[in-house]
């Protein structure tokens, strides 16, 4: 999670990390509460796996007795690892559209705040194409799918390969492209942002780091 800087007078930022959902959502959530969370991500199904079984009202509803009684939150899902929105293979593209929206779908039924979504990799394509066919994408699952609380969040990559995501200038071009941007948010990794080339190491990097964040994605 970021620290980022804030306002005085301003909450500080909540700290968490992924918990596993064996043995059932509410077990990421007593976990989390074991290795002190206040805040924290699971995956809603596995992550590498297509399909995904449908979720029963009783596990459901110990989740959110779960979270409720914790007051543990944001809680986000990470979208399965498998979906690609700038495939130039029609088919993979269409399977990882049907597959974010049953992630978002899930997400609400879960009454989670977001799901993390690697923007995908561009493969034989061109990075341009590569933006546009994510924006494309995106702007068809929100069209079919309307989320009631959660945020579909670009999180930001490490840029291996032909992987998008990985300047501030990506994340604004998506945004930019989507018909209805309004459900979208970021998720800043600070792994993948060191590793794509931002200080935010030392103290005047990491200020110029979030000054070029807020001038090019706001």
């Amino acid at each position: 999670m970021i620290l980022h800087a804030r306002p005085a007078g301003q909450a500080p930022p909540r700290l968490g990390a992924h918990m596993s959902i064996a043995g059932g959502f509410a077990r990421a959530v007593d976990r989390a509460v074991a290795t002190g969370c206040e805040a924290v991500q699971i995956f809603s199904k596995s992550s590498n796996q297509w399909q995904a079984r449908a979720l029963t009202d009783a596990e459901v509803r110990l989740f959110r007795q779960r979270v409720d009684e914790t007051k543990i939150g944001p809680i986000v899902a990470h979208a399965s690892y498998l979906i690609n929105l700038a495939s130039p293979d029609q088919k993979l593209r269409r399977r990882s559209i049907d597959a974010l929206e049953d992630e978002l779908q899930r997400a609400d039924i879960l009454g989670l705040a977001g799901v993390v979504l690697h923007p995908g990799a561009y493969t034989t394509s061109s990075e341009d194409d590569g933006l546009a066919r994510i924006a494309d994408a995106i702007t068809d699952v929100l069209a079919r799918h309307r989320p009631r609380l959660s945020h579909l969040l670009l999180e930001h990559t490490a840029g291996q390969g032909t992987m998008l995501g990985h300047r501030f200038d990506h994340l604004r071009s998506i945004i930019d492209h989507v018909d209805d941007a309004s459900q979208l948010g970021v998720c800043l990794d600070t792994c993948h942002l060191v590793a794509a080339g931002y200080d935010i190491i030392s103290p005047n990097g990491y200020v110029e780091v979030f000054d070029e964040f807020e001038a090019v994605v706001g």
